[in-house]
């Protein structure tokens, strides 16, 4: 799986160029769920099974379908209900794109011929891409870190200037 870094550089690189980032962390929290609902469970139970809490096999299996598209927008539209009644939409619609360049991302990936169940409950066939191999985005995540803070900080500069030549600061006064 492609680790987190990337799948918040790929959305966080993109919206340094938005004129408004009103929903960033909403959009990075979207790119961040699949794993974190899918994932989550799964390395929890290998914590818990190391200090001898052993928990059904099936259970932690059952909860890597919390990774899949239809469980991850039922997920969306929950949290969106958390947002009070003028953000939902807004907050749904950041979630929804974060949650979708995390499974674009993923689908790109070789799992040799494992892939994602992305129909399921409709159709249990699995898909996926093949591009690259799972591990590959780890030897890219420092270099799109560094991307990612270069355009952020390129972006806070232009600001900066933009605010300073419409708002002065008037030095004659000291």
């Amino acid at each position: 799986m492609a680790d987190l870094v990337t799948h918040a550089c790929v959305v966080l690189i993109p919206a340094a160029l938005l004129p408004r980032t009103r929903y960033l962390p909403v959009l990075v929290g979207g790119a961040l769920l699949p794993d974190a609902a899918g994932r989550g469970p799964s390395i929890a139970s290998s914590l818990l099974w190391e200090v001898g809490v052993i928990l059904p096999e099936r259970w932690v299996a059952g909860l890597s379908v919390l990774h899949e598209p239809l469980p991850l927008f039922l997920i969306v539209v929950l949290l969106s209900l958390s947002f009070v009644p003028a953000q939902r939409l807004g907050a749904a619609v950041a979630l929804s794109l974060g949650v979708c360049s995390h499974l674009a991302l993923d689908l790109m990936q070789d799992h040799h011929g494992v892939g994602y169940h992305v129909w399921a409950p409709f159709g249990l066939a699995r898909f996926e891409l093949g591009w690259f191999p799972p591990d590959a985005t780890v030897f890219w995540a420092p270099w799109l870190a560094l991307l990612c803070c270069t355009s952020w900080l390129l972006r806070w500069s232009v600001l900066a200037r933009r605010r300073n030549a419409t708002h002065p600061v008037d030095r004659s006064s000291r």
